[in-house]
């Protein structure tokens, strides 16, 4: 196979160009203003309804945010520590009335089949 003479200096130009370019940003509301002519080329008018919904989410978020954070850093309130704290007087009924001496013999110990050896 035949290379044609040079090519690895036209590569090596192609490379070099492609590092020259640099990223381009849009401008700010650039979406938008084409929106609004590519929709005055079709003859449908433009709608300010997204951009509402879009300002409503973003205050919801916000509002919801603040509220998670404010309930975060005041903590627990009085009533719900008292229901989580539990009394030392429900643990002793408790252990009291499920103790193991009031089950039944055979259940404490394993059950053996009649013609089984032990």
């Amino acid at each position: 196979m035949e290379r044609k003479q040079g090519i690895e200096d036209q590569i090596d130009s192609v490379l070099a160009s492609a590092r020259k370019i640099n990223s381009v940003d849009a401008p700010s509301g650039f979406t938008e203003r084409a929106m609004q002519r590519l929709n005055a080329l079709n003859g449908i008018e433009f709608s300010i309804w997204p951009a509402l919904l879009k300002i409503a989410a973003v205050v919801v978020l916000v509002v919801v945010n603040s509220y998670t954070a404010v309930y975060i850093i005041n903590g627990p309130s009085q009533e719900q520590q008292e229901v989580i704290a539990p009394e030392s007087d429900n643990i002793n009924d408790l252990v009291t009335e499920y103790q193991a001496s009031d089950f039944n013999e055979d259940i404490l110990t394993p059950n053996n089949i009649e013609h089984e050896q032990p």
